[in-house]
């Protein structure tokens, strides 16, 4: 009657020749059909009968019966059984896990695995796993688990060979079962392999903890098979999948905490390469997913915000420090105290001389130091009309990058001039720049600087806005190169590119995402 009353065409049959009609009848019906047969089929008859029902609920009940028994027996047994079964951890289970400090030997985040997971096997008896004939690479047996086999079945390490899927399908089934906390291992890359068992242990949520060591693209001599370009975006993606990547020991003892909590999977991302214990990394921070290892001044707004995970905060520490550097580099070039360095130049005939003094690449990296350092607006007209005194001084490239800068900078201001003057600035531009410094610009930027001059009585705050955001603007290309010796040019290029279009704050930060996966 439900369906008839969904509209349905709904044909009930006995026998064979009743069922040949109604499938006839159905062809020619415009509702959806439902036939209904009065005889259940024999293997849910069977299946489902009084007696078979009866067994299981006899052999059940003498189940719980034997169980209740042992627990009377043997009460600490029964109780840890519990506790395994419930999914909880032992009392101090992380009461022995190691910590590294600062300034010890670097190590490879597969070796401080290697010392975290040989602790952990210790304390945590329901773990079992192993590698996918990889042991002596992945580091996963420095407890020294006794091998899993057929006859000597109390062996919680399983030499699982070249089987990948295998392994990962096994694991999966291991944690479906409960009692157990199973863990994997092979290369990062070599876990595509099983990515169909993967899936299934996320989808169900099976606590699996996957060791992927050698996790970088540094494998180089390993050639593409084994390099894990895509792999660690995936396991990122991946619904219920916890993604961690541990930048040095602390945060590696911090990763196998998280996953041994997570109820889910976890896949720990490992190093071959030798990554330094750093200062700001913790192993309790892991569980926030991202945090500050390094900040210059945390009462201020960064410039920009070095993010990485693994190995690579190292490297980003390495480059905020040699940023922070060249910036301290800059501020004692454009300061003496409070008051700017070229005004007072202006101000000493030594200090104009100091300047011409200068060969002439280091007159460039200093005119480019005072076009991209931080000043205060007010005294952005006194430094610029300083520099104008003192340009005849310069080297033809140092002078040419000056007025070119100026040129293009104020120039393309001119369609937004406003009729509010700043009569201060707009003189010092007719006068330094049509005027005294007209011989040397020429062609285009010379008649771009001439109607700029004329319009110089209009010249308003928006002009000093854009001339202050350009003096603002870092520039790493030339004056990072005293300290690229330890940065690669790919670095050093991402990172000029980062500071010029993040703007003109005070501070530098590293985050680390040793978990990515929030």
């Amino acid at each position: 009657m439900r369906y008839k009353a969904y509209g349905w065409c709904v044909e009930k049959v006995d026998c064979a020749q009743g069922l040949r009609e109604a499938l006839h009848r159905t062809q020619v019906a415009d509702a959806a059909t439902m036939i209904l047969v009065s005889q259940e089929l024999k293997p849910a008859e069977k299946a489902c009968s009084p007696p078979a029902v009866a067994q299981g609920s006899a052999q059940a009940a003498a189940w719980l019966e034997a169980y209740r028994r042992f627990g009377e027996a043997d009460a600490k047994a029964h109780a840890e059984l519990e506790r395994r079964f419930g999914g909880g951890l032992p009392a101090a289970w992380a009461d022995g896990l190691p910590n590294f400090a600062v300034g010890e030997k670097a190590q490879a985040t597969r070796q401080y695995s290697a010392k975290v997971l040989a602790c952990l096997v210790g304390a945590v008896p329901e773990m079992v796993g192993g590698s996918a004939d990889l042991t002596g690479s992945n580091l996963t047996n420095q407890g020294h688990l006794k091998d899993f086999q057929h006859k000597k079945n109390a062996g919680r390490y399983v030499r699982f060979g070249v089987r990948e899927h295998a392994m990962l399908g096994i694991c999966t089934g291991l944690s479906a079962y409960g009692c157990f906390v199973p863990f994997c291992s092979t290369f990062m890359n070599f876990f595509t392999y099983g990515w169909g068992a993967i899936r299934v242990a996320a989808m169900t949520q099976a606590k699996v903890i996957y060791v992927a060591t050698h996790d970088s693209i540094e494998l180089g001599e390993d050639g593409p098979t084994h390099q894990p370009i895509e792999v660690l975006a995936a396991c990122r993606a991946l619904p219920n999948m916890l993604a961690l990547r541990p930048a040095d020991g602390n945060e590696t003892v911090g990763a196998y905490k998280v996953a041994l909590q997570h109820a889910g999977p976890a896949l720990l991302a490992l190093s071959r390469s030798g990554t330094p214990v750093l200062e700001g990394a913790a192993a309790d921070k892991v569980r926030l997913g991202a945090y500050v290892v390094a900040d210059f001044d945390p009462s201020l707004a960064p410039v920009a915000v070095l993010a990485a995970s693994g190995t690579e905060v190292a490297t980003c520490v390495e480059a905020a420090a040699a940023l922070l550097e060249l910036r301290a580099d800059v501020n004692s070039f454009v300061r003496q105290g409070q008051t700017p360095l070229f005004a007072a130049a202006g101000a000493d005939p030594a200090g104009a001389s100091a300047l011409a003094g200068r060969d002439a690449a280091h007159q460039r990296d200093l005119v480019e130091l005072l076009l991209t350092a931080r000043a205060d607006v007010n005294h952005a007209s006194a430094d610029m009309k300083t520099v104008l005194d003192c340009a005849t001084a310069l080297s033809d490239d140092a002078r040419g990058l000056l007025i070119s800068h100026g040129a293009k900078t104020f120039a393309d201001a001119a369609p937004d001039l406003e009729r509010t003057a700043n009569v201060q600035l707009a003189q010092i531009l007719a006068h330094g720049f049509a005027s005294e410094q007209q011989a040397f610009i020429g062609g285009d930027a010379g008649t771009k600087l001439s109607a700029v001059a004329q319009r110089s009585l209009q010249a308003s705050a928006s002009i000093l806005k854009l001339y202050h955001w350009a003096r603002c603007r870092i520039s790493v290309q030339t004056n990072l190169g005293r300290h690229q010796a330890s940065l690669a040019t790919e670095r050093a290029q991402n990172v000029r590119l980062a500071l010029e279009s993040a703007g003109c704050k005070n501070a530098l930060q590293v985050h680390t995402g040793a978990q990515v996966c929030l």
